[in-house]
C-alpha cells in the first residue's frame, strides 16, 4: 500500500510512502483520491499536465493537492495518479495527472475542504511523508 489513513481531531490525515519526492507526491495524490471516494462502473478517463511554479517541496505538494481538489470540485474530475516526466524541479515542476470524470454514482468517503500545512512532512530518506486534510 502506498498510503495509510489516520484520524486527526476534526480532520483526516494521510501517511504516504516513497523513497523519492516523485514517489511521495504520487502516493499522496493516490491517497487523497482514495480518501475522497470512488465511482463504481465504467469511467471516462481524463488527464491534465500542470506546471507548478513553487520552489519548496512542501509547497509543490500542497499546490498539486490543491489543484486535484479544485478539478474535483469545479470540473467533476478525480485525479488519482501523478507522474513527473522531468522530475521535481523547484520553480517549474511538470506533473501529469490522470484520473476519471465523476458523475452522480460517485460515492463520497470524506468531503475534503483543503490540504493543510499541519503535519506536512516529507522524508524520502526515511521513506514516508504525512499531511492532514481539513474536512
Amino acid at each position: 500500500m502506498q498510503y495509510e489513513i489516520f484520524d486527526h481531531t476534526g480532520d483526516v490525515g494521510l501517511r504516504f510512502y516513497g523513497s523519492t519526492f516523485e514517489e511521495l507526491f504520487s502516493s499522496a495524490v493516490a491517497g487523497m483520491a482514495k480518501l475522497m471516494g470512488r465511482q463504481p462502473g465504467r469511467h471516462s478517463h481524463v488527464s491534465r499536465k500542470e506546471i507548478i511554479a513553487e520552489k519548496g517541496n512542501e509547497l509543490i505538494l500542497y499546490t498539486i493537492l490543491s489543484r486535484v481538489l479544485y478539478y474535483f470540485e469545479a470540473q467533476s474530475e478525480l485525479y488519482g495518479n501523478a507522474s513527473f516526466p522531468e522530475g521535481i524541479k523547484p520553480g517549474e515542476t511538470a506533473v501529469l495527472l490522470t484520473g476519471y470524470r465523476i458523475n452522480s454514482r460517485f460515492r463520497y468517503d470524506y468531503v475534503i475542504k483543503a490540504p493543510t500545512f499541519h503535519r506536512l512532512v516529507l522524508r524520502p530518506a526515511e521513506g514516508y511523508g504525512t499531511i492532514v486534510f481539513d474536512i
